[in-house]
């Protein structure tokens, strides 16, 4: 089952000290999108038109989302979402994007995201982001914190994942280069151990593509980050020094990656440099027992849609991926076939991420609010 958590009036709404808070509580609203696979899709209401830029669930049912300015939690699995808003700006001209979300353990997490200013451009309303913010909480997400290590200004984080509850690595642009900084203290410090990454473009488009936009950890000491123009870093001391792979391929907007055992994983991304740009492009990834790495390109024919956002690979190699124009993909025998497009609603709205925190239950976030669940025991 897909159910569709779309944007919708808010239903109640308190005030808190520390943050706005309002509950949506929602009711579905079943369609076939597919009689030959019997899938069906649901509409429902996040409460947000915001821009849902990622998601992280604790277990099936217990998880968080964030995009704009929001938080949106859920602990029955997407049926009721609380909105608060962890930050604010003393300026109301200074608006927040949240970007990324993660949590170690139940209580200790982070936010990341950009500070900017909105404009209008050809009829749309822009955001160019001029800054960051960095976020801890150490109480499940009740109240929230700065770190204030990196400048907010001229200094944007693309990527954070975390090894265990106190060492991770964050990738940043700063002054229109890459680089990537870790901490074994939970965020107290970090330490630089990657520099000078090609980083180009508009940052205040959000194209994804600049410096090391995505980094996951392999093994306790393997670690890939990916990025721009088909660069790949690989570090084999838990990312304490890196070295680039100069076999990797050529002019690609790597987005995401993500390993499914100890050697094999799946990088997709899309819309870089001629001949490549507007095509949606999955690659497997194997680290060879030699030290080579070795890619196979699992981009379907059909793939028309311009970028990947978001992917996820079972133990097996099953791979589901996300992107643009609302499209959602999947693969059950790593690549050689594909499925047919799962959702057609909504189309010229973006999915930005996904995740299953169980083999058969997956979300997806997305542009103006939208949220997918995928229920395969259904």
């Amino acid at each position: 089952m897909i159910t569709y958590i779309k944007n919708g009036a808010l239903i109640a709404g308190v005030f808190s000290m520390l943050f706005l808070t309002s509950c949506v509580e929602v009711t579905p609203e079943t369609a076939i999108i597919n009689p030959t696979d019997d899938t069906y899709i649901n509409t429902l209401h996040s409460g947000t038109t915001s821009d849902l830029k990622d998601v992280h669930f604790f277990d099936a049912s217990k998880g968080v989302v964030v995009g704009g300015e929001d938080y949106l939690t859920t602990s029955d699995g997407g049926l009721n979402w609380i909105k608060t808003i962890p930050f604010k700006t003393a300026d109301d001209k200074i608006k927040v994007r949240f970007n990324k979300v993660t949590f170690v353990n139940d209580l200790k997490g982070f936010i990341t995201g950009d500070l900017g200013e909105e404009y209008i451009r050809r009829g749309r309303l822009r955001f160019r982001a001029t800054g960051n913010i960095f976020l801890k909480t150490e109480d499940g997400g009740e109240t929230w914190n700065t770190i204030n290590f990196f400048d907010k200004e001229k200094t944007f984080i693309k990527s954070l994942k975390f090894q265990n509850e106190t060492t991770g690595l964050l990738s940043v642009v700063r002054n229109e280069n890459g680089e990537v900084y870790k901490t074994t203290d939970a965020g107290l410090t970090w330490k630089l151990v990657l520099s000078d990454v090609k980083a180009y473009g508009h940052h205040g488009d959000r194209d994804g593509s600049l410096g090391i936009s995505d980094i996951t950890y392999v093994t306790q000491n393997t670690v890939v980050a990916i990025g721009t123009q088909g660069n790949v870093y690989i570090s084999l001391n838990a990312g304490n020094t890196w070295t680039k792979d100069t076999t990797a391929p050529k002019d690609r907007a790597f987005k995401r990656v993500t390993f499914f055992n100890d050697t094999e994983g799946y990088i997709v991304g899309g819309g870089d440099s001629a001949p490549n740009e507007d095509k949606a492009m999955v690659f497997k990834i194997t680290l060879n027992s030699d030290g080579t790495t070795t890619y196979q390109d699992k981009t379907d024919t059909y793939h028309s849609v311009f970028y990947f956002n978001g992917l996820y690979a079972s133990d097996a190699g099953n791979l589901w991926v996300c992107g643009h124009l609302g499209q959602v993909f999947a693969t059950y025998d790593q690549g050689t076939t594909w499925s047919n497009e799962l959702t057609k609603t909504n189309r010229e709205s973006d999915l930005n991420d996904l995740e299953f925190p169980t083999d058969k239950i997956g979300y997806f976030v997305g542009d103006d609010g939208i949220i997918l669940k995928v229920n395969l025991a259904e």
